[in-house]
């Protein structure tokens, strides 16, 4: 959240928040924070989950990254230059960072095919020291 709070939302508040706020454009839909509004955590976590909903993915396949650097809604030109501008950067770094986050860790497999042995469950830990004590 801290990436978000500190990096993209301000990205987010200077260049979508004039058409993307009070239910001007669609479902991207975002709280105005920052020179005309106090920044809060319900506006930020509100801007979290809109941003979010348009994030996921790689950066071929992020609508957020592939409209940020595309005209759309009738202005001529893009909300963001182009994928090399520090805007975009600050955005794709955000995304990536949801897209590690959201792939879970796989836990390794027992090699023998056997369930692993909790070495800290009660029944087995109690045998381990009673055993070591004889």
């Amino acid at each position: 959240m801290r990436l978000f709070a500190t990096k993209v939302q301000p990205v987010l508040m200077n260049t979508c928040v004039a058409c993307h706020s009070g239910g001007k454009a669609g479902k991207f839909d975002l709280t105005r924070v920052g020179a005309t509004a106090s920044v809060t955590a319900a506006a930020t976590r509100s801007n979290f989950e809109a941003a979010t909903q348009f994030a996921k993915g790689t950066a071929d396949v992020s609508s957020l990254l592939k409209r940020s650097i595309t005209a759309h809604g009738g202005p001529a030109r893009p909300p963001i230059k182009d994928a090399s501008a520090p805007a975009y950067k600050h955005l794709e770094q955000w995304v990536q960072s949801l897209n590690v986050e959201a792939k879970p860790a796989r836990a390794a497999a027992p090699s023998s095919g056997a369930p692993a042995r909790d070495e800290f469950d009660p029944e087995i830990f109690n045998r381990q020291t009673v055993s070591r004590q004889n």
